[in-house]
């Protein structure tokens, strides 16, 4: 529950507003890893990785706004507003580590990574006057995705130089 309240002065005459808002909340997240290591030979390691999540964050917005002249409703507005903020990640990588030499080696890593945010939004504005007679109201439908890819490759080559030097 989240409540406002301003009031102006202006000419003589107090202008308030009071809104009083409502948000009811739910929020799940999974999570998931999955990789293994495959020993090609006694120097060379092969390797998998899988990893992602899902977060999901639904909630019903209901607010409503009082508007006073000097004490006398002016007007009543309502704004309903059921919204999702949807987290999705992926994540895959391949490397291989190869023992060149007791002190040498080398490794490659190939990285991928997909992440998705969607935030689709829905507001109904309803206003009636002072007499409670209806206003023309609003209906506004917001979408907001984002996809990001990511590649990442990199080359490791290692090599001990002597015995606090690497």
């Amino acid at each position: 529950v989240a409540n406002s309240y301003n009031s102006v002065n202006k000419s003589g005459s107090v202008f308030e507003t009071k809104t009083e808002s409502l948000r009811d909340a739910d929020v799940s997240f999974h999570n998931a890893r999955l990789g293994f290591d495959y020993t090609i030979s006694s120097k060379t390691v092969f390797g998998v990785l899988f990893a992602g999540y899902l977060r999901e964050f639904n909630k019903i917005a209901n607010n409503e706004t009082f508007y006073t002249t000097d004490g006398q409703l002016t007007e009543r507005s309502t704004l309903i507003n059921p919204s999702s903020d949807i987290w999705k990640h992926g994540m895959g990588n391949v490397n291989l580590k190869h023992i060149v030499k007791e002190d040498q080696d080398i490794e490659v890593n190939l990285d991928y990574l997909r992440y998705d945010y969607n935030n689709p939004s829905y507001y109904t504005i309803e206003t009636e006057d002072e007499s409670g007679n209806m206003l023309p109201g609003e209906e506004i439908d917001a979408t907001k995705s984002t996809p990001i890819t990511i590649y990442v490759g990199a080359v490791d080559y290692t090599q001990q130089m002597g015995s606090k030097l690497k």
